[in-house]
């Protein structure tokens, strides 16, 4: 299951989400693998995948831009990589619900889920790491 969450929106539902993504937050092997500590602010969107038992196995956290018009999907990690697609997919759903042109990212140069998902790089930074966008359909057939 894909649970979603705002974060700040309702506080049941924080602590609900930091229950789940706790163990994350403290996974300093985790942190080096996705490149950065795990944070988050007001109003950003997580999507968590959640086992029926147990703790939870992935999770995206989705920024909006100051227009709306863009989001910065933050992180992107699961134990599987069906399971890591399935995460990124329903941030792009999410993207595209609330009236985005575009999603962006910023993950390895080798990455193989993001451009089965349709993501390019669109540019590159030192080291491994480089900024990947799709961009999404507005609706209006473009």
């Amino acid at each position: 299951m894909i649970r979603s969450y705002t974060l700040g929106a309702d506080t049941k539902k924080d602590r609900d989400l930091y229950a789940w993504i706790g163990h994350f937050l403290m996974d300093a092997a985790l942190h080096e693998q996705i490149g950065m500590p795990i944070t988050g602010h007001a109003e950003d969107r997580w999507h968590v995948a959640t086992p029926e038992k147990g703790k939870a196995r992935g999770f995206t956290s989705l920024r909006a831009g100051k227009s709306g018009q863009q989001f910065h999907m933050r992180y992107a990690y699961a134990d599987t990589s069906m399971l890591r697609r399935a995460l990124i997919t329903r941030a792009i759903e999410d993207a595209r619900e609330s009236g985005a042109a575009m999603i962006f990212t910023n993950e390895r140069h080798d990455d193989a889920d993001l451009p089965a998902l349709g993501f390019k790089i669109v540019s590159t930074r030192q080291g491994s790491f480089a900024r990947w966008e799709l961009k999404l359909n507005s609706g209006d057939g473009k």
